[in-house]
């Protein structure tokens, strides 16, 4: 394994872990003191972070400066979904949850998918706010299982440029793909695959009376991986969606997995 290869892992399970376990650990007095030194937010922020994922120096210049930016609440705000799943009642389905919950003022979390330079480098495009955010969210007991965020909303602007005609979108994820699909008018339908029936449930119970046009949904209990391994499962659709993963590691590992089932998978 190369250096950089060793470091692009080091990186990643420091950044998962800090994600998964204290992503909030920096506040505002803290970043303040850092910036007294005479360094500029940013740089502020990168060093606090790097200090508590416990990396090497090295990392703020060559990775965390490359991922890391200020990024403003109120694109959010303004988001059709944000809008529209406002004051949603609590709805419960098995052992899950749909309800609320905040991106804090200063905490850092996933903005965009992942960049690679030429020499190989990776980086997790990751962000804070000055502000907080009120976020849909699905819980498994007291656990975040999904919810809007910045990741989803970005990580969704191409595809959701490309879809039209039918679509397929395998995983329901929080429902902000297949609501923003079918608001396109050159969308006809749209059908999810999703293998997790309390999700499905919890859909059906507290977001799907939200959609503009109920009637484009239809969805189907079925695992998306192993039903597009079954090559007699047929597909006449003319978008696909991919919505099973939910950070960066497990998203790397999928990603591979479901772009084998695409090559070998007659069209």
């Amino acid at each position: 394994m190369s250096n950089i290869q060793n470091n692009n892992l080091i990186l990643i399970n420091a950044l998962n872990e800090y994600l998964r376990v204290m992503p909030d650990q920096i506040d505002p007095k803290t970043l303040e003191e850092v910036k007294a030194s005479g360094v500029r937010e940013l740089y502020a922020y990168a060093s606090l972070l790097n200090s508590y994922m416990g990396l090497d120096e090295m990392f703020i210049d060559r990775y965390l400066l490359n991922m890391l930016i200020k990024d403003d609440v109120d694109k959010y705000l303004n988001n059709p979904f944000y809008l529209k799943m406002d004051n949603l009642e609590q709805a419960a389905s098995g052992k899950l949850k749909l309800d609320y919950s905040f991106i804090e003022q200063y905490e850092l979390f996933a903005q965009d998918e992942i960049d690679t330079a030429i020499d190989g480098r990776i980086y997790p495009q990751i962000a804070y706010f000055d502000d907080f955010l009120k976020c849909v969210t699905i819980y498994d007991h007291e656990r975040i299982l999904s919810r809007f965020n910045p990741l989803v909303v970005n990580a969704c602007i191409v595809p959701l440029d490309e879809v039209k005609g039918k679509i397929a979108c395998f995983g329901l994820g929080n429902g902000y793909f297949a609501y923003m699909a079918h608001l396109k008018d050159n969308v006809s339908a749209l059908t999810i695959y999703e293998a997790n029936n309390d999700l499905i449930e919890l859909f059906k119970k507290g977001m799907l009376p939200k959609f503009d046009y109920p009637e484009k949904i239809k969805i189907v209990k079925a695992d998306p991986y192993l039903f597009l391994k079954n090559k007699t499962n047929k597909l006449s659709v003319d978008y696909a969606f991919i919505n099973c993963w939910s950070d960066y590691k497990t998203g790397v590992k999928d990603y591979h997995r479901f772009k084998k089932l695409e090559a070998n998978r007659p069209r």
